[in-house]
């Protein structure tokens, strides 16, 4: 059995690690992509969470080369064959088939892009060597995780404003579906007016590749015309999904619109999970009022989910540039997210029983936010007239809705510090 198993690893490039018995079906799923049909398939999840990171290394070692050069080593190219040298020993893809936004202006070493997921974070290492079975291949494992190490710390060296963000170990996964499109479907009256909206949603989903793979870092899993389902880097979510309804109404319109759910999950979470949440995430979305809106959902690894959902928009707000706002503002050091978490603790200060137990009274909480927010800017006494005139129409454009306001700023200060361990 072992014989077998190990010349099957020999022959498909190792894609079964050492003592590695599959059952038929999960073997056959193994091997289909690339035997088959002749392409590496889907990214790992560990791939797309740290898409960023890979991007930006490899776009600034393709400027920069010299940046990365250490007594003579250069980091990078050491990393890579410190990772080829580990490969037989770990069975981790060392083929994988980048992302279309995956590229650099110049030349990077060979192997850099593609690189499974997995190699970039270090707690592979710790899993590897708990299960290596000789001295040999622990060596081999250290000398990658050495190699790691050394690269990222230089990467903190050159990039102190983190344009090059730090692997990351959570990654996202949206879907996009129209509101009541039967309805609208029933109330169309011509054949023509049948014609022309299939057309709008035909081009829709033609542009939605364009959305995820080419203007940022993600894989389309399907564009079904009125919905769709993709990954997206982390950093990439919010831009994403706002692009995404941008398109839509650009697109379809015609009194026709959509609302999307989406999930932030840990690159280890079972893949099942992510999906039954997803689901619930766009059927919270589509139970707003007037639906037209989303929900995020943040799968903690500590376990638990908390779930933001808005409208796209509260009248002059635009919500998703707003949270992308206030997340280069946390990153920026110039907003301390602090400042919601001491508007938290204040809750049964502005709640207001005569509403309901969930609801706050708005005017009470806008009047603290602008406090706390004072307090917590810096330079103090600098903050923008627009960020606490975007904080009101958000508290009001929920109503009161205590929950959805204070998870809409764990979503921005989440997303901010770069999701969670």
């Amino acid at each position: 059995l072992r014989d077998f198993w190990g010349k099957l690893a020999e022959k498909s490039g190792h894609r079964f690690r050492d003592n590695e018995h599959l059952c038929a079906v999960c073997a056959t799923k193994r091997l289909l992509p690339k035997e088959i049909f002749g392409r590496a398939g889907f990214p790992s999840t560990s791939s797309m969470a740290v898409a960023g990171f890979v991007r930006g290394l490899a776009r600034r070692y393709a400027d920069k080369p010299a940046e990365f050069s250490s007594n003579g080593t250069d980091l990078v190219r050491d990393f890579v064959d410190k990772a080829r040298a580990a490969r037989l020993d770990t069975a981790l893809d060392f083929d994988v088939e980048p992302l279309p936004g995956m590229t650099a202006d110049a030349e990077v070493p060979d192997g850099l892009l593609k690189l499974d997921g997995d190699w970039y974070i270090r707690d592979t290492y710790d899993e590897l060597t708990a299960t290596a079975e000789s001295d040999e291949a622990r060596g081999a494992i250290d000398a990658w995780r050495e190699a790691l190490a050394r690269l990222l710390k230089r990467v903190d060296e050159l990039d102190p404003e983190e344009s090059i963000p730090r692997p990351r170990k959570y990654y996202a996964i949206v879907e996009i579906d129209a509101d009541d499109i039967g309805r609208h479907i029933r109330d169309l009256a011509t054949e023509g007016q049948h014609a022309e909206l299939s057309r709008k949603v035909a081009r829709f989903a033609g542009a939605v590749p364009n959305v995820i793979e080419q203007d940022r870092l993600g894989c389309l899993v399907y564009s079904g015309g009125d919905e769709a389902l993709a990954f997206l880097a982390f950093d990439d979510l919010l831009e994403g999904l706002s692009r995404l309804r941008a398109q839509f109404g650009a697109i379809v319109g015609g009194g026709l619109t959509a609302s999307a759910g989406a999930v932030i999950a840990h690159h280890k979470q079972g893949l099942r999970s992510v999906l039954a949440e997803l689901r619930r995430a766009t059927a919270r979305a589509k139970a707003l009022d007037f639906k037209d809106g989303f929900c995020v959902a943040m799968m903690k690894r500590s376990g638990g989910t908390d779930r933001a959902a808005a409208r796209w928009r509260y009248d002059a707000l635009e919500v998703l540039p707003f949270l992308q706002e206030l997340v280069k503002f946390y990153r920026g050091r110039r907003l301390s997210a602090s400042w919601w978490r001491d508007l938290h603790s204040e809750r049964y200060a502005f709640e207001n029983w005569s509403a309901g137990p969930r609801l706050v009274d708005s005017e009470l909480v806008c009047a603290e936010a602008r406090r706390l927010i004072g307090r917590h800017w810096r330079p103090r006494g600098a903050v923008p007239p627009e960020l606490v005139e975007n904080i009101k129409r958000l508290v009001y454009g929920q109503g009161g809705d205590w929950e959805g306001f204070v998870n809409l700023m764990g979503l921005a200060s989440y997303i901010a510090k770069g999701g969670g361990e």
